[in-house]
């Protein structure tokens, strides 16, 4: 049972970002139980149509992103990693461009569009519900409407996960015109 959900969620996934144009901004809303399985499926995708791409660890260090992806699968070659977790704590390095710890909103967003302008391909952000726990509302929409202008100008895509839960939901809400798709899975 298990195996034919991942597979389910990995489907659903990449049926949904089929078609979407470079420089959209889309949130993937999952459930818990497929939170993990929604965030490779979307790596996979991307990655499997030649875009390089970066990956934003806010809830779990990038090593454990990695680890995790490549489990799955997933040629993290092409994935450059930002850690907003482990800090500059010296711990396992894994290739990442590592952020104080939760980082300042402005210091990411100079960081993806650092990484953006290097080659058109995509930004994952993991997860807006751990943005929501350190920034309000206001701010997080304020945030996500210059990131998508910003990836939009380069021609990036940007992903942004989220857990289905009031805290994700509120900042999706708050900006409905950032996102050009909205997927629920």
């Amino acid at each position: 049972m298990q195996t034919h959900c991942a597979a389910w969620v990995q489907k659903a996934v990449a049926s949904a970002l089929d078609g979407v144009p470079a420089g959209s901004m889309v949130a993937l809303v999952s459930a818990r139980d497929w939170y993990e399985e929604a965030a490779a499926a979307a790596a996979r995708h991307l990655l499997e149509g030649g875009a390089r791409g970066t990956y934003v660890a806010l809830c779990k260090q990038c090593c454990e992103v990695k680890r995790l992806l490549e489990q799955k699968g997933i040629d993290t070659g092409k994935l450059s990693f930002i850690d907003a977790v482990a800090g500059h704590s010296g711990k396992e390095d894994c290739m990442c461009r590592k952020l104080g710890n939760m980082p300042g909103l402005m210091e990411l967003r100079i960081e993806l569009c650092r990484n953006a302008g290097k080659k058109p391909g995509f930004i994952i952000i993991d997860s807006l519900t751990t943005m929501a726990l350190y920034n309000d509302d206001e701010t997080l929409a304020d945030f996500f409407r210059h990131l998508g202008a910003d990836l939009e100008e380069t021609g990036c895509s940007g992903i942004v996960l989220t857990l289905e839960d009031k805290a994700g939901i509120n900042v999706l809400n708050r900006c409905p015109d950032v996102w050009d798709r909205i997927i629920r899975v």
